[in-house]
């Protein structure tokens, strides 16, 4: 196994991805933020093992925008999101 890049670059990178990853069980409390708190903690600790898709990087991004006092709704976050999500058709 091998450790983790000490650079200063990939020291502040794994600072970014814990930062957003406490962001995230402040600005989305439940499973929802639970569940971006182990992915983003994970990668930070293990994500020099896998390939680099943009995704989590993205994620970062947008919760780091998200103001300090939680209000997740009126970020980048949600209007990111809503440009990224598919629409779906109900048929009525």
């Amino acid at each position: 196994m091998t450790a983790p890049a000490t650079t200063p670059a990939a020291v502040q990178a794994r600072w970014r991805y814990h930062a957003a990853a406490s962001q995230a069980v402040r600005a989305y409390p439940g499973a929802l933020g639970e569940l971006a708190y182990r992915e983003l903690t994970a990668y930070a600790d293990l994500g020099h093992l896998f390939g680099h898709n943009g995704l989590l990087a993205r994620l970062v991004e947008d919760l780091l925008a998200v103001p300090a006092h939680g209000d997740a709704y009126s970020s980048s976050a949600s209007a990111s999101a809503a440009r990224a999500a598919p629409s779906v058709s109900t048929g009525r």
